[in-house]
């Protein structure tokens, strides 16, 4: 879950540093992130 929480505070500095590249990895990152917590959530 921290790793979410991580996930989400990079993409957010990277948007407004205007950091284009590292916003697109930053929300692949919470994509992953959030598939990894749901997954835990319901036992997958």
């Amino acid at each position: 879950m921290e790793d979410l929480f991580k996930a989400i505070k990079d993409t957010v500095q990277a948007g407004i540093d205007g950091d284009n590249a590292k916003l697109g990895t930053s929300i692949v990152s919470i994509v992953e992130n959030g598939a990894g917590v749901l997954s835990k959530l319901f036992g997958f």
